[in-house]
């Protein structure tokens, strides 16, 4: 199965953290090799709040932020801001389907 660039953020141990989705924003961004002006131009995001965001100034960005970002960065709705229980829960439920359609 292969991971995104910001694995390392969706499964922190058990730890909370607050900046999560400014680490999962700045690591599918730079896995896309998109700075932050190019990513601001692609999503209708100003730069100023994607850097917020990245920055954890602004830790809870708006629902339709967050899903114009993941649009322009082609990443799985919910991505930036699903918890830890929730991404591993999706991991699983899209083996289950697969193993069902073998079937």
């Amino acid at each position: 199965m292969s991971r995104c660039a910001c694995y390392r953020y969706c499964d922190n141990n058990g730890a909370m953290d607050d900046n999560r989705i400014g680490k999962r924003l700045a690591a599918a961004r730079t896995y896309a090799k998109l700075s932050q002006q190019q990513l601001a131009k692609a999503s209708g995001v100003s730069q100023s709040m994607i850097s917020q965001i990245e920055s954890g100034d602004r830790p809870n960005p708006g629902v339709l932020t967050t899903t114009s970002l993941e649009k322009a960065l082609c990443v799985p709705h919910g991505h930036l801001s699903a918890d830890d229980t929730t991404s591993r829960r999706r991991r699983a439920s899209r083996s289950d389907r697969a193993a069902r359609s073998v079937r």
